[in-house]
C-alpha cells in the first residue's frame, strides 16, 4: 500500500510497483518512485497511458533503459552490442527513443526503439547524438549532438519530411534541445546565456524566454500538446506555459539537493527526478490536484447528472 499526504489528510491508495512515499508540494501531488535494486533512478518522459521511461544505475555498473508500465519495470538492453543505454522519451504508441554507446569511452549514439526493434538515428555528419525526445504521436525527434569540432548542439527532426533543424550553442554558450510537440514546437535551452526559448518548426519562429516566477535562468525540458512546458530551476520544478503563465513547486523534504523536472503528458502528469544528501538519485511523478472550486463545480456536474436520469426514469415509467 501507498499513501498519498496533501495538506495533512492522509487517503490509503492501492499500491504500484516502484510507487511510494508520496507528499504534498503545494498543489501538486508528487510520488517517489525508485526500480529495487539501484541506486540511481531517472524518469525522463511519461506518456498518456502512463508509461514511463528512464534510466537505472549503480555506481559499478553501466546505465540501464527501462520503461514502467502497469506497475511492471521492463529493462531495455539496447541495440546488439550495447555496452550501456538510457531510454529518454515514449510516444503515445509506446515508441521509445534514447541513448547507447558500445563502451564506457565510445561517443553516444541514438536509438529509436519500435515494434521489438532497435534503429539508430544520428545527426547527419555528428560523431555524437542524443534522442532525447520523441512527440506524442511519433513524427518529431529533439535532442543534442556533437561533431569533431563542435559540442554543445541541438537538433529537432521531423520523421515524416526527413527536415532536420540544428540549433548551435553560439560563443560557447550551452544548447540542450529537450521537448517537442505534435505542433512541431521544440523546447530546450540555447544561445550564449542558455536561455529557455521555444522553437515553431513550421513557421521557423523563436520565442526566448527570460526570468520565470523569479528564476533568472529557468532550464524548458518538455512541452506537451496543450503547450504545457515543464522544466526546472535548481531547486524548483517549473510548469506553465507563456500565455497562461508559469508556476513552481518545491519536492518536499529536507534531504532534496537539487530538483530535475523533465517531462510531461497531457493529462497533467509530469516526471523528473532528484538528488538527495544521501547519494541515491530519486526520480518522482507529480500529477496537479484541483482546487476545492474545481471540486465543487465537478459535484455540481455529477448533481445535474443525477437529477436528469432520475427525470428520464419517471418519463420511462
Amino acid at each position: 500500500m501507498r499513501k498519498t499526504m496533501r495538506h495533512g489528510v492522509s487517503v490509503t491508495l492501492l499500491a504500484l510497483a516502484g510507487l511510494s512515499d508520496i507528499a504534498a508540494a503545494g498543489n501538486w501531488v508528487t510520488t517517489e518512485f525508485t526500480v529495487p535494486g539501484y541506486s540511481r533512478t531517472t524518469l525522463w518522459d511519461i506518456n498518456d497511458s502512463g508509461q514511463m521511461v528512464g534510466i537505472v544505475s549503480n555506481d559499478n555498473g553501466p546505465e540501464q533503459a527501462f520503461v514502467y508500465q502497469a506497475g511492471v519495470v521492463k529493462l531495455l538492453t539496447g541495440p546488439v552490442g550495447s555496452f550501456g543505454s538510457g531510454a529518454l522519451g515514449i510516444s503515445n504508441t509506446g515508441v521509445i527513443v534514447g541513448v547507447w554507446r558500445k563502451t564506457e569511452e565510445d561517443p553516444s549514439q541514438g536509438f529509436v526503439y519500435e515494434n521489438g526493434s532497435y534503429s539508430a538515428v544520428a545527426f547527419p555528419g555528428a560523431s555524437a547524438t542524443v534522442i532525447r525526445r520523441i512527440s506524442s504521436d511519433g513524427r518529431y525527434l529533439a535532442g543534442s549532438y556533437e561533431t569533431a569540432t563542435q559540442v554543445n548542439l541541438g537538433f529537432a527532426f521531423d520523421r515524416q519530411t526527413d527536415q532536420w533543424v540544428s540549433f548551435d550553442a553560439n560563443d560557447d554558450g550551452v544548447t540542450l534541445i529537450q521537448g517537442v510537440n505534435v505542433a512541431g514546437q521544440v523546447v530546450g535551452n540555447a544561445g550564449p546565456d542558455s536561455s529557455a526559448m521555444i522553437y515553431d518548426m513550421s513557421a521557423g519562429t523563436t520565442t526566448w524566454f527570460g526570468g520565470i516566477a523569479g528564476n533568472a535562468h529557468p532550464q524548458f525540458r518538455d512541452i506537451n500538446d496543450h503547450g504545457v512546458i515543464v522544466g526546472h530551476d535548481g531547486l524548483n520544478v517549473i510548469v506553465g506555459s507563456g500565455a497562461a503563465g508559469f508556476d513552481t513547486f518545491r519536492l518536499p523534504g529536507d534531504e532534496v539537493v537539487a530538483v530535475r523536472g523533465y517531462g510531461n503528458n497531457n493529462r497533467g502528469e509530469l516526471v523528473g527526478f532528484y538528488y538527495s544528501l544521501d547519494n541515491i538519485t530519486r526520480s518522482f511523478v507529480a500529477s496537479q490536484v484541483p482546487e476545492p472550486a474545481s471540486y465543487g463545480l465537478m459535484l455540481l456536474g455529477l448533481m445535474l447528472v443525477a437529477v436528469k436520469l432520475n427525470q428520464q426514469g419517471r418519463k420511462a415509467a
